[in-house]
This record gives C-alpha cells, structure tokens and sequence, in this order.
C-alpha cells in the first residue's frame, strides 16, 4: 500500500488537478486511488505516460489539499462533484482508470458522464471485482483490528507508516472512511456504458481474484477485456510497465 499523500494546508480546491501538462497529449487519463489513498498515488506515472497521454488525478474531500473538508459519506453528491469537475477542468478526449474503491468510483463516473452525453473513452478497472458484487470489506470496530486486516486482505502497512504516530494517526481515519464508503455502495439501475472495459487484477489478489473480473462485461456494450498480472491486490506497483504498456495500447492511436 501507498503512503498516504502529504497534507497541504491550503485553501479548497479543485477535486482534479493534473501537475504536469502535455500540450501533445492525445488523452487525459483521471486516476481514482484505492482506499485510504491520495492524489501522489498515481503521479509516478505522469512522465512514462507522457507525451500523449497527460495525467489527471482525482483528490476525495478530507485528504491532500481538501483536508478540511469533511470525508465523503454518500455516493451520489461525491460523484455528481467528481463529474462536474471532470467535465469543468479535464480537456477531453478522457479516460478513467481507477484501483480498488477508485475502480467504482471510476465506473460510477463514467456511468454519470455517459448519462450527460459525454462519454469518456475508455474505462479501466483494477482490484475490483464487479460492481455487483458486494465489497467484502467493512472497517472493524478498533484501529489494531484495522491493522490486522490490512496485514491479512492487503499485504500490510510500509514499515515507515507504522513507524510514525503521527502519520498513522492521519492515514487511518482516511482509510476508514474510505472502507465504510466502499462498504456502503450499492448497484442501481443504470445507463449502459458505450465505452470498452479493461478490467485488471494481480493473479493472487484475495479481494479480486481473477475469476470474477467477467461480470464487467455486463455493464458496457462496447466491449470489455481482462488483463491479469503477477501479484497481489497491490500488484501494479511491481507490474507499473506492463500496466502502462496495457493503458498505452488502449488509448494511442
């Protein structure tokens, strides 16, 4: 798991921001960060992304330059916020890809874009199986029994995480807001996508084992392929190129 993004003590902002421009980029691809994540979560991807495909990243109230504000608790305004941002600040053509929780917020944005007649795309899913399926995952009741679970279902905290009380007192309320959204989604009746689907997955991810990325294709009509790599629910931190080689060769032309 990913450090969470350092805290910037700065005004609101928008929830999009992209760090470094391409003025030849041919997509804008949005980053949605798993559970307890941030906007740096994505970022080491922006220069071997680069020149044509520029890199946004979404940053959920509560964390990073949002701080302040209150964690998200609802599905609907958080999405109806993403989506307008998106539409306000991302120039197009987009596309989204998002890792765990970041993969239904992802597809719920999308879901969001395409009912507003702005379809992005290309949609890709990773860590996450399908939509329908209800997360497995609720916070327990105490921060050890948080602790235990990240060791059991996630592979475990980096060793400098845990080492300092102060950052370990920032990230897991993050994380546990983040768990009690993912924990409170429900699939409801919606728009068909009319983008295509990648939906990815480490070949040893206990939470999205590869057998269950099929029923992604159920919710796009134009088409939705499986990509499986070697390692766990994290699995496309040791895999970055190869998962950057999959995204490049969806959306450049």
């Amino acid at each position: 798991m990913t450090m969470p993004a350092q805290v910037e003590r700065t005004a609101h902002r928008s929830p999009v921001a992209c760090r470094r421009r391409q003025a030849a980029a041919q997509v804008s691809l949005v980053t949605f960060a798993h559970a307890g994540g941030g906007p740096l979560t994505f970022q080491p991807w922006a220069d071997e992304l680069a020149p044509e495909v520029e890199l946004w990243c979404v940053t959920l109230p509560g964390r990073a330059g949002r701080w302040r504000e209150p964690f998200a608790r609802e599905w609907a305004p958080l999405v109806e916020e993403l989506t307008a941002a998106i539409v306000r600040d991302v120039p197009g053509p987009i596309a989204l890809l998002g890792h765990s929780l970041g993969a239904l917020l992802a597809f719920e944005v999308t879901r969001s874009l395409t009912r507003g007649g702005v379809p992005p795309t290309h949609l890709f899913v990773s860590g996450r199986v399908a939509p329908e399926t209800v997360f497995p995952v609720g916070p327990p009741a105490t921060d050890d029994e948080l602790l235990h679970q990240i060791d059991l279902i996630y592979g475990g905290l980096p060793d400098e995480l845990r080492a300092s009380r102060d950052v370990l007192a920032h990230f897991l309320p993050i994380l546990r807001a983040d768990l009690e959204l993912a924990g409170a989604y429900v699939l409801r009746p919606g728009v068909m996508l009319t983008c295509p689907i990648t939906a990815m997955t480490g070949d040893r991810d206990p939470i999205a084992p590869p057998s269950a990325l099929e029923g992604w294709s159920g919710q796009t009509g134009a088409g939705c392929e499986t990509c499986v790599l070697p390692g766990g629910h994290f699995y496309l931190v040791d895999q970055q190129p190869s998962v950057l080689a999959k995204i490049v060769s969806r959306l450049v032309r």
